[in-house]
């Protein structure tokens, strides 16, 4: 493969020779798990060739993985999934340029996964979903065919000023029909009497639960703004997406997301972004919490966490920041599955 000429470091593997060797060596065995194992690399049937890749220039890296396979060959399921087409996301349009974690797909089929999994079990299993189904008057499926094939998650750090140190999340879904998955969401919160707030943002109507004292900026919330429906922890968070870059500098915007933007803004199946060193302080913050809950539960537990988290987690986590940003991509084209890294390491002080 051309593409790979120039790597300082390539490599390749025959996937499907691999997978064929390793079923023969696995039947040869007496292991409790054989026809489980052979049972799952079969499902890999179809897919042929590795070939990866990676350059580093400056302080970037760059890395690709490039899989081949044959449409014909491989599984149902996966027929489905290797035919969906790339395309551009839009939701870094929305969302505020310091968000530390995105990450955006067009690769999950709800409702044709459902399918595939209710043929592989017990129709009992769905029980638990009857009542759901009988208070917004849809089966499951029928309720997941409302929803489209476009995901989008959203991190943002944790707010200096919050006691409880909870980082913001956010979730986004396009919808094939706003006004039916409204109608179902309220008639589930009426059914089950739940109490919300509600505000009213750049005309677009924004739910609370009502029953929860907010800490901080924790307060779980959801909106449907255009074709998305919008499931947060927080408030801040939606009103920020309902304004896009109208109020504040987007994503799209940001220097972090652009200096790793090597296909982002294309045609994919999925896109992602971290800020990986903000990330890391975040994690920190989690630990170091954790670590003083702990105190006031068990002082001796306590001091054994603080020695764990200072001597080993802390210095790890800082090592770790070394790597800034890091955006992936990944799309399918002409029976092959790309996927691009780009990673960039901060440059150390002299």
């Amino acid at each position: 493969q051309g593409d790979f000429k120039q790597a300082s470091l390539s490599g390749y593997i025959n996937l499907q020779k691999l997978t064929e060797n390793t079923i023969d060596l696995i039947t040869q065995t007496n292991h409790a798990l054989k026809d489980l194992l052979v049972t799952e690399l079969i499902r890999l049937q179809g897919f042929e060739t590795i070939f990866f890749g990676v350059w580093q220039q400056n302080d970037h890296i760059f890395d690709k993985t490039l899989i081949t396979f044959d449409r014909e060959k491989i599984r149902e399921e996966f027929k489905e999934l290797v035919d969906i087409k790339p395309t551009i996301a839009d939701s870094y349009h929305y969302l505020s340029a310091d968000t530390i974690w995105y990450y955006w797909t067009n690769g999950i089929q709800l409702d044709s996964m459902y399918k595939h999994f209710k043929q592989e079990r017990d129709s009992s299993e769905y029980s638990l979903f009857g009542e759901l189904t009988e208070v917004i008057a849809l089966d499951l499926e029928d309720f997941l065919s409302l929803i489209d094939n476009d995901f989008t998650l959203a991190v943002k750090n944790i707010p200096e000023y919050q006691f409880v140190p909870a980082p913001r999340l956010m979730f986004a879904v396009k919808l094939h029909n706003v006004a039916a998955t409204k109608a179902a969401i309220d008639k589930l919160l009426n059914h089950y009497d739940v109490p919300v707030r509600t505000q009213t943002v750049k005309n677009v109507e924004l739910t609370s639960l009502g029953g929860i004292i907010s800490t901080g900026e924790i307060l779980p919330s959801f909106a449907l703004f255009k074709d998305y429906l919008i499931i947060s922890s927080n408030i801040e968070q939606i009103k920020e997406f309902i304004a896009g870059s109208e109020t504040i500098p987007s994503l799209r915007s940001s220097k972090y997301f652009n200096d790793i933007n090597t296909g982002l803004i294309k045609k994919n199946n999925s896109i992602g972004y971290l800020h990986f060193a903000e990330v890391t302080y975040m994690l920190k913050e989690l630990i170091n919490w954790g670590g003083t809950i702990i105190g006031i539960q068990d002082r001796e537990a306590a001091r054994k966490s603080k020695i764990v988290i200072d001597q080993l987690i802390n210095p790890l986590l800082d090592g770790l920041a070394m790597y800034s940003q890091i955006g992936t991509r990944r799309y399918i084209q002409n029976n092959k599955i790309y996927i691009e890294s780009t990673t960039i390491i901060e440059k150390q002080n002299q």
